[in-house]
């Protein structure tokens, strides 16, 4: 109902919350890259003269509750890189 509604918006800090909302936007000018980019194994880094290729993709946090993006050596992801990590 609209009492319920207003209460609340009574614990929101608007001035916060766009704060929050602005280093959220511009997350990828200060280095750091979406996660959802990375739901499927990608290719993040090639070094030509040594033949160094690292890849990107999901893999389950320590916890066992949370996904991140982890680094791996070969392009379907299956051989996890945790030197780098």
């Amino acid at each position: 109902d609209a009492a319920r509604r207003r209460r609340k918006l009574v614990d929101v800090n608007c001035d916060s919350c766009y704060a929050q909302c602005q280093n959220i936007e511009n997350m990828e000018d200060n280095g750091y890259v979406d996660a959802a980019e990375y739901v499927d194994c990608a290719k993040v880094y090639e070094n030509d003269n040594t033949g160094l290729v690292y890849y990107a993709g999901a893999i389950c946090a320590n916890s066992g509750k949370r996904i991140k993006v982890g680094l791996f050596t070969d392009e379907a992801c299956s051989v996890y890189d945790s030197d780098v990590a």
